[in-house]
């Protein structure tokens, strides 16, 4: 896939979250729900920040060496975005839920 395409799809995920992005995606116009999509995969999400290999891997595909950066980050943001619009009341239970799995994909 072309570099741009791997962006287009993040920025598809963020837009559809109400975040702000840099494509100029009319939102009333597309209802995507590629946020409701990715929700459940969160975990996935956060296996794929922490490898070591992926800058590589990315690199190979696209040939290029700023998108596995862009990437990470932008799959970054869609778990910060998660975790912020949690549907719980209490922050306590929040962290509770992602910490376990955030200390074991960081060791």
């Amino acid at each position: 896939m072309n570099e741009h395409n791997y962006m287009t799809i993040i920025d598809l995920i963020l837009q559809d979250a109400g975040e702000d992005v840099s494509e100029e995606i009319v939102d009333d116009q597309y209802n995507t729900a590629a946020y409701d999509a990715a929700r459940p995969h969160i975990f996935d999400f956060i296996d794929f920040i922490s490898d070591l290999h992926v800058l590589t891997e990315i690199k190979k595909i696209t040939n290029s060496d700023s998108v596995g950066g862009d990437v990470k980050s932008s799959v970054a943001q869609i778990v910060g975005v998660e975790m912020s619009r949690s549907g719980t009341r209490d922050s306590r239970t929040l962290v509770i839920q992602f910490y376990h799995y955030l200390l074991e994909a960081i060791s």
